[in-house]
């Protein structure tokens, strides 16, 4: 009898321990969905406190069920046009990216560039044909103006990046190279993971779907940012062709200088 008592009483210390175990783990998936929770809340509070700063009457609507704001910063934007906005309020969510522009609580809207197909970030540094045109302008300011101006602009040509989108492609002008870096990294990762969720739902959707449904037609994208970019080259190469007769003049006034001073 005794040793039946000590294994009944085995027994129930180890249905009590399993019991505790998993109350302890229930706890533990409570506390980590009830943090989920409140993460996801708090993430959506961001996005509508952003919208709340353009204003009540604004219609703007940024707030979605999956959006989560990344990053948001300043940088300076050059339109189509070559005129630069400065302090330009850009908002990086995991979707999307925004930017406006006006003071800190009286934004005013203006574009809402998608992470569609079509989105991409260009280092314009690296970029070939922006190399071969940024340097014959920068070879032309040296001749021109000196060694300072020469390295304000190599200076400057390292701190700028293209954003480019099916809805509209500027070049944008950080502080520093830091600066630009951690933004052109940030932007790219947030645009491929997202990228990559959304062929994960559309292979999922087709495995699901009907092997006799019509395919989709594909549709043709603009590459807007190339015609930025060429017509921004075609800007350069035309600087340097009427900065070159003034750089000519200039070199032969210079010699006739040296000519009539080995003369005196």
């Amino acid at each position: 009898e005794g040793i039946i008592f000590v294994r009944a009483y085995d027994i129930m210390c180890i249905i009590i321990k399993k019991k505790k175990k998993n109350a302890l783990t229930q706890v533990k998936e409570m506390n980590s969905s009830l943090n989920a929770c409140m993460k996801e809340m708090e993430q959506r509070q961001a996005v509508r406190d952003i919208e709340r700063r353009f204003g009540a009457n604004s219609g703007v609507t940024l707030l979605s069920p999956s959006r989560r704001l990344i990053r948001e910063g300043i940088l300076d934007r050059v339109t189509k046009n070559g005129k630069i906005i400065k302090h330009t309020t850009f908002f990086l969510f995991n979707d999307a990216l925004v930017y406006a522009t006006g003071s800190d609580n009286h934004l005013t809207f203006h574009q809402l560039l998608p992470f569609d197909s079509a989105f991409s970030v260009r280092n314009l540094e690296n970029h070939p044909t922006y190399q071969n045109c940024a340097f014959s302008v920068l070879f032309l300011f040296l001749f021109l103006f000196g060694n300072g101006l020469f390295f304000f602009f190599f200076f400057f040509f390292k701190t700028i990046f293209q954003v480019h989108s099916s809805v509209k492609s500027f070049v944008t002008i950080a502080e520093n190279e830091t600066t630009k870096n951690d933004w052109v990294q940030t932007i790219q990762s947030q645009s491929e993971a997202f990228s990559k969720g959304i062929e994960k739902i559309m292979s999922a959707k087709s495995k699901s779907a009907n092997s006799n449904s019509l395919p989709c037609a594909g549709g043709i994208i603009v590459d807007a940012g190339y015609f930025l970019l060429v017509s921004f080259t075609h800007l350069c190469l035309l600087f340097v062709l009427v900065s070159l007769p003034l750089f000519v003049r200039l070199l032969i006034y210079f010699i006739a200088f040296l000519k009539k001073k080995k003369k005196n």
